[in-house]
């Protein structure tokens, strides 16, 4: 156990360096390639990985989740400034649809990045696939676990935003800015309550 500490330790130091280097200075600051998802959900080496092998936990860099979850809060009031308007406009209306495609890919992005953030920095167990991270944190009662189900399918339709947008439903679009705005909210706020209550006073 203590050659994987070494080992570990060694890892972030090596990454912080690296990111130091680079310029990236949030990057150093969640101790560099441990686990990174951005908004691209790039997974590089990480040394949080094998450290969760081993069951141990990295400290929840509080600054970089509430700084997500401000942005993430910044999209859904974009979301819900495109709410009343009529589904007839929406859908004639290229520009209006592009936006909310946009926003709505990055506020998923932004949802889905941080609860796999949680995950690794908890030693959770690691979700099979993309669409089990808010399941995973769900069951450990870091989130609602209705509200993890009801977020979770919102998976799919993220890909097809990121890598197939023309193949996605207009409709289908519109009914999520509808009605998905108050459950990325809550998302949000669950998770500030559960930091504020881990975090050390």
């Amino acid at each position: 156990m203590k050659d994987i500490h070494a080992l570990v330790q060694k890892k972030i130091q090596l990454d912080a360096a690296r990111a130091q280097k680079l310029g990236d200075l949030r990057r150093a600051a969640i101790t560099a390639d441990f686990f990174i998802v951005s908004e691209g959900e790039r997974f590089g080496p990480r040394a949080a990985e094998l450290a969760q092998r081993h069951g141990e936990r990295f400290a929840i860099d509080a600054e970089y989740v509430f700084a997500r979850l401000a942005r993430l809060r910044e999209y859904t009031q974009l979301l819900s400034d495109l709410r009343p308007i009529e589904r007839a406009k929406f859908r004639s209306d290229p520009k209006l649809y592009g936006l909310a495609q946009w926003y709505l890919q990055q506020a998923v992005e932004l949802l889905f990045g941080t609860g796999a953030y949680l995950v690794m920095a908890l030693a959770l167990p690691k979700p099979e696939a993309y669409h089990d991270i808010l399941d995973a944190i769900g069951k450990h009662g870091i989130i609602d676990k209705q509200l993890a189900y009801r977020l979770e399918h919102l998976a799919s339709l993220r890909n097809l935003l990121a890598y197939d947008r023309e193949q996605t439903d207009i409709d289908e679009v519109y009914t999520q800015v509808q009605t998905r705005v108050p459950d990325l909210l809550a998302f949000a706020d669950q998770i500030e309550r559960f930091i504020g209550a881990d975090t050390p006073a």
